[in-house]
């Protein structure tokens, strides 16, 4: 472990990008990471959407920071401000996402370090995460906790978003109000 957290301080070093002063080179290096982890189809792989999430959030700017080898992007973790109604209050929280390391770098430490650093960039009052099945070890270790929420969703008729409602309503009837 203590070798591993060796090659971090030696090879890998962590930037924190204020995303107002992004370079292009890094907010692509950003969305090329999240593209190589999660697929090309998510939303958060576009420009668009980095602009959204991270720079038009209603309750403030977000935080990207970036693990480098050398001249290449290996790994990332963002962070967006929140608002959480906490016995009867609102309190400013931050959401922890696009948590990504490129495959070569993988257990080494990394994704770890990184979210220590995010912690450290916001000082929050508390963080919400949703880690997928590989980051979900490192949260715990990193002090998350598992909590149980009532969870709401609002069906919505799929067949209504289409310009043809009769074509659509034949093959998403059965998806309607799920």
């Amino acid at each position: 472990r203590a070798m591993q957290q060796d090659l971090i301080k030696s090879q890998v070093e962590i930037s924190i990008l204020e995303n107002r002063l992004v370079l292009l080179e890094q907010r692509k290096a950003s969305l090329n990471l999240i593209r190589e982890s999660f697929g090309k189809e998510v939303d958060s792989a576009y420009d668009d959407y980095y602009e959204w999430q991270y720079l038009k959030n209603p309750l403030g700017n977000g935080n990207v920071l970036l693990a480098y080898d050398g001249e290449r992007a290996v790994g990332q973790i963002a962070s967006v401000p929140c608002a959480y109604k906490v016995r009867g209050e609102y309190v400013i929280a931050s959401m922890t996402m696009n948590l990504s390391v490129s495959s070569p770098y993988r257990g080494k430490g990394i994704m770890g370090e990184l979210l220590s650093r995010i912690h450290k960039a916001n000082q929050s009052l508390f963080y919400v995460a949703i880690p997928n099945s590989e980051s979900l070890k490192v949260h715990l270790r990193k002090g998350y906790y598992s909590v149980s929420l009532a969870f709401m969703i609002r069906p919505v008729m799929l067949s209504n978003y289409f310009y043809d409602r009769q074509v659509a309503k034949g093959f998403l009837k059965p998806f309607d109000f799920i």
